[in-house]
């Protein structure tokens, strides 16, 4: 197997060099270089071991032996790099390090960097290690690029949920009911289930699970943040945010919906 090529692009993750073909079980005896994002840090004694978010190669542990300051910023957590790569007969090796993004802005605001270290968090703890996940990936560096905006972080982390389980197929639709099939649009109140989004004929019948929002209002907010392609979401976050102002009610259900997509990531 060819380890190594390069591969240009415009706009996304930045270019560097990727593993070609299928990732085998186990990767064989080499080097490697791949672009991504530290994922988790661990300290070890002598020793510092990451958790590597991978183009090519998904979630991967690499072990970095010798000073914890080796390589100086390039194994914080969310940072972004062309990471040089060593695999031994049992484990993967960090031997380089070139930062291509380290997110300053983001790291400056209480708030922005929480976000970002939930997402961190919950990829390093639900991605299955050693495949490859490039459509999450993508989605991550667009998401951190929107927080380094000052964007709401709530609208964000909601957006940010559903569109993952889009990628991974388990996004429920925001346009029919999972009940009964009708349409959302007409719906007075959509509540938040297990199943989906229920209409409220569904929602109201005796036993249906409930969870999240039961509220046409905080169902268009979710769906202004989740659908609008990334301009749009942009140009009409601050209408969003505006619209939350005040309305601790609101942002309660928001919370609750970007929670029940997380579990439905469990799931897979």
């Amino acid at each position: 197997m060819e380890k190594v090529r390069r591969r240009g692009g415009k706009g996304g993750i930045p270019t560097g060099l990727i593993p070609l073909g299928i990732i085998p079980d186990r990767l064989s005896q080499g080097d490697y270089r791949a672009v991504g994002v530290v994922l988790k840090r661990k300290e070890a004694p002598k020793s510092r071991e990451c958790i590597l978010f991978l183009r090519g190669l998904g979630a991967v542990q690499v072990v970095s032996p010798g000073e914890k300051n080796r390589f100086g910023g390039g194994t914080e957590p969310m940072t972004w790099g062309n990471f040089a790569l060593y695999q031994s007969t049992h484990r993967m090796y960090l031997k380089g390090v070139d930062i291509v993004e380290d997110f300053l802005p983001l790291r400056r605001s209480r708030r922005s960097l929480s976000l970002a270290v939930k997402w961190c968090g919950k990829l390093a703890a639900r991605l299955p290690s050693g495949h490859e996940n490039d459509g999450v990936l993508r989605l991550l560096w667009g998401s951190m690029k929107n927080v380094s905006l000052g964007l709401s972080p709530l609208l964000l982390d909601v957006r940010f949920a559903w569109r993952w389980c889009g990628v991974w197929g388990v996004a429920p639709s925001m346009d029919f009911c999972s009940g009964c099939g009708a349409s959302l649009e007409s719906s007075r109140g959509v509540c938040a289930s297990q199943g989906g989004f229920l209409c409220e004929d569904c929602s109201g019948r005796e036993g249906a699970a409930r969870r999240g929002f039961a509220g046409a209002e905080a169902f268009a907010a979710v769906k202004a943040a989740c659908v609008s392609p990334r301009d749009v979401f942009i140009r009409e976050s601050s209408k969003l945010d505006d619209m939350l102002s005040g309305r601790d009610d609101l942002k309660s259900q928001l919370e609750e919906t970007a929670s029940l997509f997380y579990s439905f990531l469990v799931l897979v």
